[in-house]
């Protein structure tokens, strides 16, 4: 069985530990890894949910699936308003 893919790392030892702002829950707490696909650092607290959704979004065959599953809009797809 091979390795899922995941973006969220764990961060250096220069900066782990640190008591900034989770991107998660927006709490002042002791963060510990980064998830590279939002650019923000998590806390341990929130790391096994940012883990699961990761996996989900990333390792889905069917979230993959481009003609039936999730995908980002194409340029001027989305209005911003609800044009469902």
């Amino acid at each position: 069985m091979g390795l899922n893919k995941t973006s969220i790392r764990l961060l250096p030892k220069t900066q782990r530990g640190k008591v900034k702002e989770c991107w998660a829950c927006s709490k002042e707490k002791e963060l510990h890894y980064r998830d590279y696909s939002v650019g923000g650092d998590i806390c341990l607290d929130c790391f096994n949910d940012a883990h699961d959704v990761e996996q989900v979004l990333v390792n889905n065959k069917y979230l993959l699936d481009k003609e039936n599953g999730y995908r980002h809009p194409n340029p001027n797809e989305f209005t911003g308003t609800d044009n469902h």
